[in-house]
Protein backbone atom coordinates (compact mmCIF):
# COMPACT_ATOMS: atom_id res chain seq x y z
CA UNK A 1 0.00 0.00 0.00
CA UNK A 2 1.13 3.53 -0.79
CA UNK A 3 0.32 6.69 1.13
CA UNK A 4 0.09 9.90 -0.88
CA UNK A 5 0.29 13.45 0.49
CA UNK A 6 -0.88 16.52 -1.42
CA UNK A 7 0.18 19.47 0.75
CA UNK A 8 -1.63 22.68 -0.16
CA UNK A 9 -1.68 26.15 1.31
CA UNK A 10 -4.70 25.43 3.51
CA UNK A 11 -5.11 21.66 3.78
CA UNK A 12 -3.18 18.43 3.47
CA UNK A 13 -5.13 15.90 1.42
CA UNK A 14 -3.92 12.34 1.84
CA UNK A 15 -4.91 8.96 0.46
CA UNK A 16 -3.93 5.33 0.82
CA UNK A 17 -3.73 3.36 -2.42
CA UNK A 18 -3.93 -0.41 -2.66
CA UNK A 19 -2.57 -0.90 -6.15
CA UNK A 20 -4.42 1.64 -8.27
CA UNK A 21 -7.42 1.96 -5.97
CA UNK A 22 -7.97 4.54 -3.24
CA UNK A 23 -9.07 2.75 -0.07
CA UNK A 24 -8.88 5.76 2.25
CA UNK A 25 -8.75 9.52 1.83
CA UNK A 26 -8.58 12.13 4.57
CA UNK A 27 -7.92 15.85 5.00
CA UNK A 28 -5.95 17.66 7.69
CA UNK A 29 -5.35 21.39 8.13
CA UNK A 30 -1.87 22.75 7.48
CA UNK A 31 -0.36 23.63 10.87
CA UNK A 32 3.09 24.99 11.66
CA UNK A 33 3.93 22.02 13.90
CA UNK A 34 3.88 19.69 10.91
CA UNK A 35 2.21 16.33 10.27
CA UNK A 36 1.53 14.05 13.23
CA UNK A 37 2.61 10.44 12.78
CA UNK A 38 0.52 9.16 15.73
CA UNK A 39 -2.56 10.94 14.36
CA UNK A 40 -2.13 9.36 10.93
CA UNK A 41 -1.66 5.93 12.50
CA UNK A 42 -4.89 6.47 14.45
CA UNK A 43 -6.74 7.45 11.25
CA UNK A 44 -5.42 4.34 9.48
CA UNK A 45 -6.38 1.99 12.32
CA UNK A 46 -9.88 3.48 12.53
CA UNK A 47 -10.23 2.58 8.83
CA UNK A 48 -9.01 -0.98 9.57
CA UNK A 49 -5.72 -0.35 7.76
CA UNK A 50 -2.54 -1.70 9.35
CA UNK A 51 0.05 1.13 9.39
CA UNK A 52 2.75 -1.51 9.05
CA UNK A 53 1.28 -2.49 5.70
CA UNK A 54 2.43 0.75 4.06
CA UNK A 55 5.40 0.11 1.79
CA UNK A 56 5.67 3.38 -0.13
CA UNK A 57 4.97 7.10 0.10
CA UNK A 58 5.03 10.17 -2.12
CA UNK A 59 4.79 13.86 -1.23
CA UNK A 60 3.67 16.67 -3.49
CA UNK A 61 3.72 20.07 -1.83
CA UNK A 62 3.40 23.79 -2.48
CA UNK A 63 4.66 24.54 1.06
CA UNK A 64 8.40 23.71 1.22
CA UNK A 65 8.61 23.86 5.02
CA UNK A 66 5.85 21.26 5.31
CA UNK A 67 7.54 18.98 2.78
CA UNK A 68 10.54 18.53 5.05
CA UNK A 69 8.36 17.93 8.11
CA UNK A 70 6.18 15.38 6.33
CA UNK A 71 9.21 13.50 5.00
CA UNK A 72 10.73 13.42 8.48
CA UNK A 73 7.48 12.12 9.96
CA UNK A 74 7.28 9.30 7.41
CA UNK A 75 10.85 8.22 8.16
CA UNK A 76 10.38 8.38 11.93
CA UNK A 77 6.87 6.95 12.32
CA UNK A 78 6.59 4.60 9.33
CA UNK A 79 10.22 3.86 8.38
CA UNK A 80 9.40 5.01 4.84
CA UNK A 81 11.66 7.00 2.52
CA UNK A 82 9.16 8.96 0.42
CA UNK A 83 9.43 10.01 -3.20
CA UNK A 84 9.57 13.81 -3.17
CA UNK A 85 8.05 15.47 -6.19
CA UNK A 86 10.53 18.05 -7.56
CA UNK A 87 11.09 19.71 -10.96
CA UNK A 88 13.56 16.93 -11.82
CA UNK A 89 11.18 14.08 -10.96
CA UNK A 90 10.42 11.72 -13.84
CA UNK A 91 6.91 12.30 -15.24
CA UNK A 92 4.69 11.24 -18.11
CA UNK A 93 4.38 14.89 -19.22
CA UNK A 94 7.02 17.33 -20.44
CA UNK A 95 7.15 20.51 -18.39
CA UNK A 96 7.33 23.50 -20.75
CA UNK A 97 7.22 26.18 -18.04
CA UNK A 98 9.97 28.78 -18.56
CA UNK A 99 11.11 28.50 -14.94
CA UNK A 100 10.37 24.91 -14.06
CA UNK A 101 10.84 25.55 -10.33
CA UNK A 102 7.94 28.02 -10.27
CA UNK A 103 5.12 25.65 -11.17
CA UNK A 104 3.37 23.99 -8.22
CA UNK A 105 3.57 20.26 -7.61
CA UNK A 106 -0.22 20.03 -7.56
CA UNK A 107 -0.51 21.52 -11.04
CA UNK A 108 2.00 19.08 -12.53
CA UNK A 109 0.40 16.18 -10.67
CA UNK A 110 -2.95 17.14 -12.20
CA UNK A 111 -1.36 17.08 -15.65
CA UNK A 112 0.27 13.71 -14.98
CA UNK A 113 -2.99 12.26 -13.70
CA UNK A 114 -4.94 13.56 -16.69
CA UNK A 115 -2.52 12.05 -19.23
CA UNK A 116 -2.47 8.74 -17.33
CA UNK A 117 -6.28 8.55 -17.31
CA UNK A 118 -7.23 10.09 -20.66
CA UNK A 119 -4.17 9.71 -22.86
CA UNK A 120 -2.52 12.24 -25.14
CA UNK A 121 -5.05 14.87 -26.11
CA UNK A 122 -5.68 18.57 -25.66
CA UNK A 123 -6.90 19.06 -22.09
CA UNK A 124 -7.50 21.72 -19.48
CA UNK A 125 -7.67 20.88 -15.78
CA UNK A 126 -9.51 23.41 -13.61
CA UNK A 127 -8.51 23.00 -9.96
CA UNK A 128 -10.74 24.78 -7.44
CA UNK A 129 -8.70 25.37 -4.30
CA UNK A 130 -7.36 28.42 -2.48
CA UNK A 131 -6.68 29.61 -6.02
CA UNK A 132 -8.47 28.45 -9.16
CA UNK A 133 -5.86 27.16 -11.58
CA UNK A 134 -6.27 26.23 -15.23
CA UNK A 135 -3.58 23.82 -16.41
CA UNK A 136 -3.13 23.01 -20.07
CA UNK A 137 -1.77 19.80 -21.58
CA UNK A 138 -1.56 19.33 -25.34
CA UNK A 139 -1.84 16.22 -27.49
CA UNK A 140 1.94 15.75 -27.31
CA UNK A 141 1.69 15.37 -23.50
CA UNK A 142 3.37 18.74 -22.94
CA UNK A 143 2.44 20.77 -19.89
CA UNK A 144 2.15 24.28 -21.35
CA UNK A 145 1.24 26.29 -18.24
CA UNK A 146 -2.08 27.96 -17.63
CA UNK A 147 -3.98 30.57 -15.66
CA UNK A 148 -4.21 31.41 -11.94
CA UNK A 149 -7.06 33.37 -10.36
CA UNK A 150 -8.49 33.79 -6.83
CA UNK A 151 -10.50 30.86 -5.51
CA UNK A 152 -14.12 30.87 -4.32
CA UNK A 153 -13.38 31.21 -0.59
CA UNK A 154 -10.48 33.60 -1.16
CA UNK A 155 -12.77 35.89 -3.16
CA UNK A 156 -15.34 35.94 -0.34
CA UNK A 157 -12.57 36.60 2.18
CA UNK A 158 -11.26 39.51 0.10
CA UNK A 159 -14.72 41.13 0.04
CA UNK A 160 -14.95 40.88 3.83
CA UNK A 161 -11.40 41.95 4.65
CA UNK A 162 -11.19 44.69 2.03
CA UNK A 163 -14.41 46.50 2.95
CA UNK A 164 -15.88 48.13 6.04
CA UNK A 165 -19.41 46.71 6.01
CA UNK A 166 -19.52 43.47 4.05
CA UNK A 167 -19.86 40.46 6.38
CA UNK A 168 -17.83 37.27 6.66
CA UNK A 169 -20.02 34.55 5.13
CA UNK A 170 -19.75 30.98 3.91
CA UNK A 171 -20.29 30.04 0.29
CA UNK A 172 -23.63 28.91 -1.05
CA UNK A 173 -24.91 28.81 -4.63
CA UNK A 174 -28.06 30.95 -5.00
CA UNK A 175 -30.25 30.09 -7.97
CA UNK A 176 -31.01 33.70 -8.82
CA UNK A 177 -28.41 36.17 -9.99
CA UNK A 178 -30.12 39.09 -8.20
CA UNK A 179 -29.47 38.80 -4.48
CA UNK A 180 -32.09 40.46 -2.27
CA UNK A 181 -29.78 40.49 0.75
CA UNK A 182 -26.07 41.18 1.20
CA UNK A 183 -25.00 37.57 1.72
CA UNK A 184 -26.79 36.36 -1.42
CA UNK A 185 -25.47 39.31 -3.43
CA UNK A 186 -21.90 38.41 -2.42
CA UNK A 187 -22.46 34.71 -3.13
CA UNK A 188 -23.99 35.51 -6.50
CA UNK A 189 -21.08 37.75 -7.41
CA UNK A 190 -18.46 35.16 -6.51
CA UNK A 191 -20.35 32.27 -8.09
CA UNK A 192 -21.20 34.01 -11.34
CA UNK A 193 -17.80 35.63 -11.77
CA UNK A 194 -16.24 32.16 -11.42
CA UNK A 195 -18.69 30.70 -13.97
CA UNK A 196 -18.04 33.53 -16.43
CA UNK A 197 -14.28 33.26 -15.95
CA UNK A 198 -14.25 29.49 -16.48
CA UNK A 199 -16.35 29.71 -19.65
CA UNK A 200 -14.23 32.50 -21.12
CA UNK A 201 -10.82 31.13 -20.14
CA UNK A 202 -11.54 27.57 -21.32
CA UNK A 203 -12.77 28.84 -24.69
CA UNK A 204 -9.74 31.11 -25.12
CA UNK A 205 -7.43 28.20 -24.27
CA UNK A 206 -9.15 26.09 -26.93
CA UNK A 207 -8.67 28.85 -29.51
CA UNK A 208 -5.02 29.38 -28.58
CA UNK A 209 -4.31 25.66 -28.90
CA UNK A 210 -6.12 25.54 -32.22
CA UNK A 211 -8.08 22.55 -30.91
CA UNK A 212 -11.48 21.49 -32.23
CA UNK A 213 -12.34 19.85 -28.92
CA UNK A 214 -10.92 20.06 -25.43
CA UNK A 215 -11.14 17.54 -22.60
CA UNK A 216 -12.19 19.52 -19.50
CA UNK A 217 -11.59 18.18 -16.00
CA UNK A 218 -12.71 19.81 -12.74
CA UNK A 219 -10.89 18.91 -9.53
CA UNK A 220 -10.05 20.39 -6.13
CA UNK A 221 -11.80 20.76 -2.81
CA UNK A 222 -14.14 23.51 -4.01
CA UNK A 223 -15.05 21.87 -7.32
CA UNK A 224 -18.82 21.77 -7.52
CA UNK A 225 -21.04 20.04 -10.06
CA UNK A 226 -23.29 23.10 -10.08
CA UNK A 227 -20.41 25.23 -11.35
CA UNK A 228 -19.60 22.61 -13.97
CA UNK A 229 -23.15 22.42 -15.30
CA UNK A 230 -23.63 26.17 -15.32
CA UNK A 231 -20.32 27.01 -16.94
CA UNK A 232 -19.78 24.29 -19.53
CA UNK A 233 -23.12 22.59 -20.21
CA UNK A 234 -22.26 19.20 -18.68
CA UNK A 235 -19.10 18.80 -20.82
CA UNK A 236 -17.00 18.45 -17.67
CA UNK A 237 -15.42 15.41 -16.02
CA UNK A 238 -15.51 15.76 -12.22
CA UNK A 239 -12.56 14.07 -10.48
CA UNK A 240 -11.74 15.42 -7.03
CA UNK A 241 -8.99 12.80 -6.66
CA UNK A 242 -7.07 13.75 -9.80
CA UNK A 243 -4.11 15.27 -7.93
CA UNK A 244 -3.79 12.19 -5.72
CA UNK A 245 -3.98 9.86 -8.72
CA UNK A 246 -1.33 11.91 -10.50
CA UNK A 247 0.99 11.77 -7.48
CA UNK A 248 0.49 8.01 -7.22
CA UNK A 249 1.43 7.63 -10.89
CA UNK A 250 4.52 9.77 -10.32
CA UNK A 251 5.41 7.51 -7.38
CA UNK A 252 5.12 4.45 -9.63
CA UNK A 253 7.50 6.05 -12.14
CA UNK A 254 10.05 6.99 -9.45
CA UNK A 255 9.74 4.39 -6.70
CA UNK A 256 13.45 3.58 -6.90
CA UNK A 257 14.42 7.23 -6.32
CA UNK A 258 13.52 7.93 -2.71
CA UNK A 259 15.04 10.42 -0.28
Amino acid sequence: MTIVFDIGNTNITAAVFDGGNIILRFIMPVVSSGVSGPLIKKILREASINPGGLDGAVIGSVVPAMTKKAAGMLKKSFKLAPVLFTPSTKMNVRNMYKNKKEVGDDRLANAAGAVMLYGRRDMVIVDFGTAITFDVVDRRARYLGGVIMPGIKLSLKALYEGTARLPAISMDYPRRIIGDNTAEAMQSGVKNSAIAAVKFIVEEIRKELGAKTLKIIFTGGDADIRLAHASLKKRVIMDRDLTLKGLKHIYDLNRGKRV
